[in-house]
């Protein structure tokens, strides 16, 4: 064999056995973080919703090409559904049509595009487990919501009162670029550690005080309390991990998506505080009587 031949011969060799050790290609970081969470929609993903036989974890969101002219290099056609605001009369912000980010978020949460319905194929990625349905499922109305898409400035934080000062919020819980609440100032979509995709843990409504700084929250029962339900009546956390009125803290009467009692995003039907109004002035007093008793009664056994 010639010399020529034996460096080649060598140099297969050792790519041979380099290819060998290091396996099949490695995910990316994002790929990594989402393979392992239902947002990996391929065939490989872990939820029953999920491709039939596409294997891309990426491409139910973004593709390097022909995708839509939104930022992220997204994959997804824009919805062109009118949504219904969260709307009260104690409302200061304004939240109207979502835009930037939530607005790609609901291209899959309001069911009116198709998952496997992605820019970058000429035809829909087949599906299996059926349409998306339950708490995913946010639909066009957002009247049960917390609201999104509306600017978070020192203005608001001024009429509104009890809120955090928008140039604090730097960690984990961000506006976006035009200073406004978005879907993804309390959700990572790429990260579950913390359960629904949270940017944080919300233990003791840990999430939900970064913004929301109520006065003389920290020596309220809801704060400190470490009694559990009994068992008795309707369960008053059905939507969370937690245990104890403090752990669920603001929960314990609030829910920020899907709430049943929708001014002021209140767990169940019949939990709206009274109002007493005149001019710009509004005072809220005791719980209403409206809605249904059996709730009303059950939602509080410990």
């Amino acid at each position: 064999m010639s010399h020529r031949n034996s460096l080649i011969a060598c140099a297969a060799a050792s790519l041979l056995a380099l290819a060998v050790t290091i396996g099949p290609p490695l995910l990316s970081d994002a790929e990594a973080a989402v393979s392992g969470t239902k947002h990996n929609l391929s065939v490989s993903g872990p939820g029953t919703r999920k491709a039939s036989t596409e294997t891309e974890i990426c491409i139910f969101c973004h593709a390097p090409h022909n995708t839509s002219p939104a930022a992220q290099l997204w994959n997804r056609r824009l919805p062109t559904a009118t949504y219904a605001p969260y709307s009260s009369s104690t409302l200061k912000s304004a939240p109207g049509q979502p835009n930037g980010a939530s607005l790609l978020c609901l291209s899959c949460h309001d069911g009116t595009i198709a998952l496997g319905d992605v820019m970058s194929r000429t035809t829909a990625i087949t599906m299996a487990g059926g349409a998306m349905s339950g708490n995913p499922l946010i639909g066009t109305s957002l009247a049960d919501d917390h609201p999104v898409s509306f600017v978070y400035n020192a203005a608001l934080r001024t009429a509104r009162g009890e809120l955090a000062d928008p140039a604090t919020l730097t960690g984990a819980v961000r506006l976006d670029g035009s200073s406004r609440m978005q879907c993804t100032s309390c959700h990572e979509p790429h990260d579950n550690t913390n359960g629904k995709f949270l940017v944080a843990p919300n233990t003791a409504s840990a999430l939900c005080t970064t913004c929301h700084q109520k006065n003389y929250w920290t020596q309220t029962d809801h704060r400190t309390s470490t009694k559990t339900w009994n068992g008795a009546g309707t369960n008053p956390w059905p939507h969370t991990t937690g245990t104890t009125v403090a752990a669920n803290a603001c929960e314990n009467c609030h829910r920020p998506h899907t709430a049943g009692g929708a001014q002021s995003l209140v767990n169940y039907a019949g939990l709206h505080p009274g109002e007493h109004s005149s001019g710009e002035r509004v005072r809220q007093g005791r719980i209403t009587k409206e809605g249904s008793r059996w709730l009303r009664c059950g939602s509080w056994p410990w």
